[in-house]
C-alpha cells in the first residue's frame, strides 16, 4: 500500500514468453523431515499451478509470477500444505474510461523459527488479497487524477495474525507521451487485526513522486517519496523509493535491477526473487521472513543478467532484503516471533543454465543459495540447492526428470541451531501443461 499498486519485484530470470502451467509430480526424498540426526525416507506427490504470464489491452489486464503446488507426503512425514509464491494483479476497465476496478492477490510462505530447517511444519502460508474501484477525472488531454478505495485481507495458516486494511488515495499524473508519464500520490491506510489482543491498529501514510517510461529498449519506473508509520501513538518516519528498470543490451542480452524501500507488513511483501526454485524442486529456497503481526521497515535490491540466443539461455540473479520489525508497545506483551527476531537479512543468488540439445529435448543445471542472518541474535543460516534436470516437449505438455542436492548450515550465538543443519537428495518427476500455448522449449 502506498508504494504503488500491482509492483511484482524482478521479473524472472531466463523465463520467456508468458505461459500459466498446471503441473503435478512425483519424487524421492532422502530426508523429508530436514533434519541433522533423524533423517527418514518419504514419497512426495505434488499438483499445481506456475505462471510466468502478461496479458493487456482490452478491458482485462491480467499480470502473474510465481508458482504454487499442493505437496503431500505419501507416509505422512509432514503434514500435507500449499507451498510457493504466487503475486497476480488484474485490473478491470478501459485505462483511458473514467472507472477501474482493481485486484491483486499474494501467496507467500512466512517462518515460524528462521533458524530452523525451511519444512512445511516450519513454514506457514501467508495470503494478501487487496480489491477495490479506482475513479479517474480526465483534466485535458494529458492530465488526470485518480481517486481509489481499496480493501485488503491478509489470513495466515496458523498463526492469529489475521488483519483487514482500508486504504484510500489519489493520484495527480501527467503523459508527455504514449511511453512517458509522471505522477504524484498521496495514500492513507489503517489496519485493524482480527483476534483481540495481537497488536494495536495503526496507519501508515504515503506521498510519493513518479516516472514511468519506455523506449524500444529500454523499461523504467521509479518512484521517491516518505512514509510515516503511527503504531500505538508512536510515530515512525522514514524516505520511501521504488525503482524497476530493464534494458536490453543486445537482441540476446537483457538486464534488470529492482529496488524498494518503505513499511510493509509480511502480507504485503511477496518476496524479492522470483528466479528461486518456486514449485516442484525443492522444499528449500525461498526467503520468507519470520511470522509476525508487526509492520516492519522492508528494504530490497536485486539484479539480474539473462542471456538467450540459438539454443542456449542463461541468467544469473541476486538481490539482498532487509527487514526491522517495529517493536510491540509494551502493552501486548505476549511472546511473539517478531520480538525475537526483529532484525533479518536475506541473500539470495541463483543460476540457471539451459541447452536445447534437440528441438524438444533440453538439459538444465540450476544452482541456488540463500544466507538469512538473524542480525539480532547474531546467527545465520545458509541454504544451497543444486539440481540438475532433463526436459521432454510434446506440444504444450512437457515432462521433466531431475536430481536435487539440498543443504542447509548454521553458524552465530544462537544455541539451537543444529536444528537448521541437514543435506537431503530429490529425485523426481514432473508433468506440466501450458493452458496458453506460448511457453518457450528453452524457459526454466
Amino acid at each position: 500500500m502506498g508504494m504503488g499498486f500491482g509492483g511484482l519485484g524482478a521479473p524472472a530470470g531466463g523465463a520467456g514468453p508468458g505461459y500459466v502451467d498446471l503441473d503435478a509430480g512425483l519424487a524421492y526424498i532422502d530426508n523429508a523431515r530436514l533434519s541433522s540426526t533423524h533423517r527418514s525416507q518419504d514419497e512426495i506427490a505434488l499438483a499445481g499451478i506456475d505462471a510466468n504470464y502478461d496479458n493487456e489491452g482490452g478491458l482485462l489486464n491480467i499480470r502473474a509470477r510465481g508458482a504454487v503446488d499442493w505437496i503431500h507426503y505419501w507416509h505422512h512425514s509432514l503434514p500435507s500444505a500449499p507451498y510457493g509464491a504466487l503475486d497476480a494483479n488484474a485490473i478491470w476497465g478501459r485505462p483511458t474510461g473514467p472507472f477501474q476496478w482493481l485486484g491483486q492477490e499474494t501467496f507467500s510462505e512466512s517462518l515460524a523459527n528462521p533458524l530452523a530447517a525451511p519444512t512445511l511444519a516450519n513454514l506457514e502460508y501467508v495470503n494478501h488479497l487487496t480489491t477495490g474501484p479506482a475513479v479517474t477525472v480526465h483534466l485535458g488531454s494529458v492530465d488526470r487524477l485518480t481517486v481509489h478505495a481499496l480493501y485488503a485481507n491478509t489470513t495466515y495458516q496458523r498463526s492469529r495474525y489475521g488483519s483487514n486494511t482500508y486504504d484510500g488515495g489519489a493520484a495527480l499524473s501527467h503523459e508527455f507521451n504514449r511511453a512517458t508519464s509522471v505522477a504524484l500520490a498521496a495514500d492513507e491506510a489503517r489496519t485493524e487485526f482480527g483476534t483481540h489482543g495481537i497488536a494495536p491498529a495503526y496507519d501508515t501514510r504515503n506521498a510519493s513522486l513518479s516516472f514511468r517510461g519506455r523506449s524500444e529498449r529500454t523499461s523504467l519506473t521509479a518512484s521517491a517519496g516518505y512514509s510515516e508509520l503511527n503504531f500505538a501513538g508512536v510515530y515512525e518516519g522514514d524516505p520511501t523509493f521504488a525503482l524497476n528498470l530493464s534494458h536490453e543490451l543486445t537482441p540476446f542480452n537483457t538486464v534488470y535491477i529492482s529496488g524498494r524501500s518503505g513499511f510493509s507488513t509480511a502480507g504485503e511483501a511477496a518476496g524479492a526473487n522470483f528466479g528461486a526454485p518456486l514449485s516442484v524442486a525443492s522444499i528449500a529456497g525461498l526467503t520468507p521472513g519470520t511470522s509476525s503481526p508487526a509492520p516492519f521497515k522492508n528494504e530490497l535490491a536485486s539484479a539480474g543478467w539473462t542471456f538467450e540466443r540459438a539454443r542456449t539461455t542463461f541468467a544469473l540473479t541476486a538481490s539482498i532484503g532487509r527487514q526491522r520489525y517495529v517493536p510491540l508497545p509494551a502493552g501486548y506483551a505476549v511472546v511473539q516471533t517478531s520480538t525475537i527476531y526483529s532484525r533479518l537479512t536475506n541473500k539470495d543468488f541463483s543460476a540457471t543454465l539451459t541447452r536445447e540439445l534437440r528441438p524438444t529435448l533440453s538439459l538444465s543445471l540450476r544452482a541456488f543459495r540463500t544466507i538469512r542472518q538473524i542480525d539480532n541474535v547474531n546467527a545465520s543460516t545458509t541454504e544451497s540447492v543444486y539440481q540438475l534436470s532433463v526436459a521432454r516437449q510434446f506440444a504444450r505438455a512437457r515432462l521433466m526428470v531431475y536430481v536435487q542436492r539440498m543443504q542447509q548450515t548454521a553458524s552465530g550465538a544462537a544455541t539451537s541451531l543444529d536444528a537448521g543443519v541437514f543435506t537431503a537428495n530429490m529425485v523426481g518427476l514432473m508433468f506440466t501443461y501450458d493452458l496458453v500455448g506460448q511457453r518457450s522449449p528453452l524457459a526454466p
